[in-house]
């Protein structure tokens, strides 16, 4: 059986507790699809025995024997049917004696209240009390008709008064006879009341629609009170054709909005003031179409939901289409709950459900910018990579960029202007994330740039370098009587040739200014100036080896380049000739004290004064100059000594032919038993194959003429020592 709920206390204080009355028991969903009865009538009269009878609910009940005849219902009680569409209001009873003075203040209280609540409002009498005016509530009845004319001038429906007569004894009283006297009290009741001008010559008929249904005794004719009960009971049956309730349409709010009607409703009434239902009911439909707009909301989320979800991880082809049936469904779904209220707040709301859907898809839409300018970013990458690999440089760098460059721009925005609703902000977005793609694609096409500049660097460096190095290390090496001359100028025709070459690169290809290629070249022959100091270090670092073949290029060899016999010499000629090839070097070490090439070959600096000073940097040092010359001299006259030892012929020990075939003849079993000797034969082996490898490599002669002088000396030595 459905519990109760108090609604106003006895001391006309509201409840707020019906709201999770009407969610706990199951009645939060059906919206407008409920009705609304009250009842009204005397103390202890039996109301809420009725109304269990009825609605099968659970409202407290009289118990005669116990409290006698004693108020039982205090304050405004509520209560379901058990189909869950009914909700039944009961009234405590009026003409109480527990009230005192106060009694006609809160029957008329709660009598407009329930008015201005109920479908059906029942006025529950005694049969008895027909024609008497506190019993037969004839003072709220007027009441009522006086406020219920100001109510229907607010556009109401007719309401419908339910009269039940209480104890009626078919053998004692006259049905017809009770109704007519009724309806006669009735438009006496209207008679006197006020009225506008409007309505001056009404009946109650326009404005109430009346019924009567008699009750029988409860005790002491049960089966009857039964039955008519049960006949009552079918009446209040909402799918019955012959329904009690108005036929009219039903202008109750829905039922999640009717606490804060009742409680505006009583407000009104405790504080005296007009009662505007219209008022009242817009307030509901602002309430009702907010949370139909949240309806619309929640039945298309999982929508919202997973279209951002698949729009942060890519482009969605049919975005824009995507977006377009949301919003139809959601709004459809809007205007087919809550087109039935008022215009105003209808439409209202209705903007704002599209504005808030906007804004949920909006960030979806940013999301696919974001991707759009990912992708963007991405292709553009690729193109770059592709098209400037790691081992070239292009001389049209500025015009290939320019044309990926707005070819990336033009794919970002159509792709976005078909993603885009006709919204200022959509298209706002599409101007901010353009511009980001702007701002990436620049960066990358200046890392590009500045990288494609590094390679021209290196690859120019090392193409000069390359160039330079056998430039300046062949007149250094061939000990040239001008080499400074010659290095300085073959290092200046190389770097500017080669300088012409990245200027046209770099004006053209990358479309620097002035200044900027300045630096460029300024650092370049920098990098060139420290490489080449390197290369002649490293050259001038075995001076004495060049020193050693130019004196025996002179010293050695003829003018027609073969080596001298020294036997056909004089060792006065040999002497004479040694003397003026050493002094022809006398005067080459001084050269080989500094670096006389140009810093600087295209650009003025101000430490050089001009664009071709020389730099005067140290090479050689005093000691190492004396180390050098004391070393030359050396090696001069050990190649003096070797000349005067072969003139005397010092290795002539040349043994006759015949003795060689002698020798193997007879010893030549001796041999192969020597070599059958795996100690014998492997080193045998070894220099052997030691010897060959020395031939391919045109090295045996020098050694057999190193192994000859070494001879020589130690010979010399032992004669000497002897």
């Amino acid at each position: 059986m459905p519990s109760v709920i108090q609604v106003i206390t006895e001391g006309l204080e509201y409840v707020n507790d019906i709201d999770q009355y009407i969610k706990e028991e199951g009645m939060s969903d059906i919206g407008t699809a409920y009705k609304n009865i009250a009842i009204i009538g005397c103390q202890s009269s039996g109301k809420s025995t009725l109304l269990n009878v009825l609605f099968d609910t659970n409202f407290e009940q009289l118990d005669q024997n116990s409290r006698g005849m004693a108020q039982t219902t205090k304050g405004v009680w509520a209560a379901r049917n058990s189909e869950k569409n009914i909700l039944i209001f009961d009234i405590e009873g009026t003409d109480s004696r527990e009230r005192g003075d106060d009694r006609m203040t809160f029957e008329q209280t709660t009598s407009l209240f329930a008015l201005a609540l109920a479908d059906v409002l029942m006025i529950n009498l005694w049969t008895t009390d027909v024609g008497r005016y506190a019993a037969s509530n004839y003072g709220l009845l007027k009441v009522i008709f006086e406020v219920n004319l100001k109510l229907f001038a607010q556009n109401q429906n007719q309401k419908k008064l339910l009269f039940v007569l209480r104890d009626f004894n078919e053998y004692e009283h006259n049905r017809e006879k009770m109704i007519e006297l009724l309806e006669g009290n009735v438009r006496k009741i209207w008679g006197e009341i006020y009225k506008t001008e409007e309505f001056k010559d009404s009946s109650p008929h326009d404005f109430f629609d009346f019924e009567f249904h008699m009750m029988p005794h409860k005790i002491y004719q049960k089966k009857e009170f039964e039955e008519a009960g049960l006949q009552l009971k079918e009446k209040f049956n909402v799918n019955n054709p012959d329904t009690i309730f108005p036929k009219t349409e039903s202008l109750n709010v829905p039922i999640d909005g009717l606490p804060l009607y009742i409680d505006n409703c009583w407000t009104c009434i405790r504080e005296q003031k007009e009662l505007n239902l219209p008022g009242e009911r817009q307030m509901v439909a602002t309430y009702r179409c907010g949370e139909i707009k949240q309806e619309a909301i929640d039945k298309v989320q999982d929508r919202l939901d997973s279209l951002q979800q698949r729009s942060y991880e890519g482009i969605i082809d049919d975005y824009k289409d995507q977006c377009g049936n949301i919003l139809d469904e959601s709004i459809s779904h809007y205007d087919d709950s809550a087109k039935q209220y008022y215009k105003e707040t209808y439409e209202g709301v209705r903007l704002e459900l599209t504005n808030h859907l906007i804004e949920i898809l909006y960030k979806s839409f940013v999301s696919q910018l974001k991707n759009l300018t990912l992708q963007g970013d991405k292709k553009f990458a690729k193109a770059m990579k592709n098209t400037f690999n790691d081992d070239t440089v292009t001389d049209t760098f500025a015009d290939t960029c320019n044309g990926l460059f707005e070819d990336t721009i033009k794919q970002f925005e159509q792709k976005a202007k078909m993603l885009c609703f006709d919204d200022d902000s959509w298209r706002d977005a599409i101007k901010l994330y353009g511009k980001e793609l702007k701002n990436n694609l620049l960066k990358m096409i200046e890392s590009a740039r500045e990288k494609q500049k590094d390679k021209l660097f290196t690859f120019s460096l090392e193409t000069i370098v390359d160039e330079l190095e056998e430039e300046i290390t062949q007149p250094i090496k061939g000990l040239e009587d001008n080499l400074w001359d010659t290095v300085i100028e073959r290092y200046k025709s190389t770097i500017c040739e080669e300088e012409d070459k990245i200027k046209t690169i770099l004006k053209n290809g990358f479309e620097t200014e002035e200044e900027e290629y300045n630096d460029f070249l300024t650092r370049l022959e920098d990098k060139i100036y420290s490489q080449s100091k390197k290369i002649i270090f490293k050259t001038v670092s075995d001076l004495n080896s060049h020193l050693n073949r130019k004196f025996n290029t002179y010293f050695k060899k003829n003018s027609k380049g073969k080596n001298r016999d020294w036997k056909k010499m004089s060792e006065e000629e040999i002497e004479k000739l040694h003397n003026e090839c050493y002094s022809h070097f006398e005067s080459i070490f001084d050269m080989f004290k500094k670096i006389e090439i140009p810093q600087y070959v295209s650009m003025a600096t101000p430490t050089m004064g001009g664009s071709f000073g020389h730099s005067k940097e140290q090479l050689l040092s005093p000691n190492d100059i004396t180390r050098i010359k004391d070393k030359f001299q050396e090696d001069c006259e050990h190649a003096l000594e070797e000349a005067i030892r072969l003139h005397h012929n010092v290795f002539n020990n040349g043994v006759p032919l015949y003795f060689w075939v002698l020798f193997i003849f007879f010893a030549y079993d001796d041999v192969f038993r020597w070599l059958s000797s795996p100690i014998l034969f492997y080193p045998l082996c070894f220099l052997a194959t030691f010897a060959g490898l020395m031939q391919s490599l045109g090295l045996l002669s020098p050694a057999i003429t190193a192994a000859k002088v070494a001879f020589s000396l130690g010979y010399s030595q032992l004669k000497n020592g002897a």
